[in-house]
């Protein structure tokens, strides 16, 4: 019975390092799937310059510069909510304040984000740009297409039973 108590020990204390060290490698370490954002399908779809795609990449260190402290205390502020939500009597102020928080974070990042696309846009030329829209107006539409709405039967027992010839 030792014997097995030390092995599960053992792959535990395993698991938990592969997984911190999964969870501990910087976002630029971890392998990038073509596609992987709007930026990203843009330089394959776009045909961008040398030139184009080096001040892209610097436009991208710039917001990661500006926006990864934030995202960094938007998890913090996430967590300490967490962290309230399982008191036994959270403080409703204090859960609304680490929402306002929360949310004014969000904000700014997602002004920084805003300053980003603008500047990314900037890069294009006139004919780079048409493309680039149209790439993102079909990706829009994809998202806000409209959705058949759901089957509704008339008998909620007919799922079940095998049709029946009239």
């Amino acid at each position: 019975m030792g014997h097995r108590s030390t092995l599960a020990t053992w792959m535990l204390l395993l698991l938990s390092a592969a997984t911190l060290c999964g969870w501990a490698q910087p976002p630029d370490s971890r392998p990038r799937g073509e596609g992987r954002n709007e930026e990203d399908e843009a330089i394959l779809y776009l045909n961008l310059s040398p030139e184009q795609k080096e001040k892209l990449r610097q436009l991208r260190n710039i917001r990661d510069q500006e926006t990864g402290p934030l995202r960094m205390q938007e998890r913090e502020r996430n967590a300490e909510l967490r962290l309230l939500w399982l008191q036994l009597r959270p403080d409703p102020a204090k859960v609304k304040l680490k929402l306002r928080q929360i949310q004014e974070l969000k904000g700014q990042i997602q002004e920084k984000d805003v300053d980003h696309w603008f500047s990314f846009r900037n890069l294009l030329t006139e004919e780079q740009l048409s493309r680039f829209l149209s790439l993102a107006g079909d990706r829009i539409l994809r998202q806000d297409s409209p959705r058949p709405p759901p089957r509704q039967e008339q008998n909620p027992d007919s799922r079940n039973r095998p049709e029946q010839p009239e």
